[in-house]
């Protein structure tokens, strides 16, 4: 799919929300749970069942995302205690990154179809991630019992690890099966997005400097810290534009979805979401060309 429909697309489906939010009153948390909880879990299911998880190009994927995703909350909470700032509220949609929606037909528009199977890992990975530490970040005002609980229930991950059961034991489901999962699974992301319109327009940007600063560091460290990981560890040169094209994508619209869910920092996830996406040709122009001189 073409690299701007695809992005027209996102934002297609975030002015729906958008207009809809300023025409009536809709509750963003219930359709916070209906996507995270009843839509994604099928999305990720179907992901990870149709792409082949094994060989050497794979554990550099997975842990690629691993070290961008520590290293950027690592740098985060060191800044936020020398400078005495608790930055929790603000580190989903800094540290972790839309490697799915935009990722994935970005790599395929660029590098073929051969290359999807790799981003598919890398965002599959961050899942894993932004359900495990982002959701212990976002939720670090809940006790840890009920922390724990959330993350122990959490659909996301029995999806991803049912997903990769059936992949590693080459069990399928029937036909009729798959049909019926794929339509909540291909509704999951712009349900998302609708989600995401609707919460903008209810907010007012009122820091822009603050949310400019998000979007900055969302790039840079996507950038540098893959770029820290090829470094250090040389994984094939075949790979290396996608690992630094994925590291450095917009912020997740999971970690708005997250925090509204968690109830802290999201209009702030929201509007680094937008300005983010909004911005990303740009981003992906300059990603490019630093790709060309490596």
């Amino acid at each position: 799919m073409n690299i701007s429909y695809k992005w027209l697309v996102v934002f297609l489906a975030i002015l729906i929300g958008f207009v809809a939010g300023k025409i009536r009153k809709f509750n963003v948390e219930d359709l916070s749970v209906l996507v995270v909880n009843y839509l994604l879990p099928f999305y990720v299911f179907l992901s990870i069942v149709g792409v082949n998880i094994i060989g050497s190009n794979i554990f550099y994927m997975i842990f690629s995302a691993f070290f961008v995703i520590f290293f950027s909350t690592v740098f985060i909470v060191i800044s936020g205690k020398i400078l005495g700032i608790d930055f929790s509220s603000y580190m989903l949609p800094v540290v972790f990154m839309n490697s799915g929606f935009l990722g994935i037909p970005i790599i395929e528009s660029l590098f073929g179809y051969e290359k999807t199977s790799l981003a598919i890992i890398y965002d599959q990975t961050q899942s894993v991630l932004i359900f495990t530490l982002g959701l212990s970040i976002a939720g670090s005002d809940i006790p840890k019992r009920e922390r724990l609980k959330v993350l122990l229930i959490n659909p996301v991950l029995f999806a991803i690890l049912l997903g990769i059961i059936f992949n590693l034991t080459g069990l399928s489901l029937p036909q009729y099966i798959l049909n019926f999962i794929s339509f909540p699974a291909k509704s999951a992301l712009p349900v998302a997005l609708v989600t995401l319109g609707i919460s903008l327009s209810s907010l007012k940007l009122e820091n822009l400097l603050f949310i400019s600063g998000g979007v900055l560091f969302r790039y840079f460290f996507g950038l540098f810290f893959a770029s820290l990981f090829i470094l250090l560890f040389s994984p094939p040169k075949e790979i290396m534009p996608v690992i630094l094209i994925l590291s450095a994508t917009p912020s997740a619209v999971m970690s708005y979805l997250i925090s509204e869910e968690c109830k802290k920092g999201a209009s702030f996830a929201a509007s680094t979401v937008f300005v983010s996406t909004l911005l990303y040709p740009l981003f992906l122009f300059l990603i490019l060309k630093y790709i060309t001189i490596q």
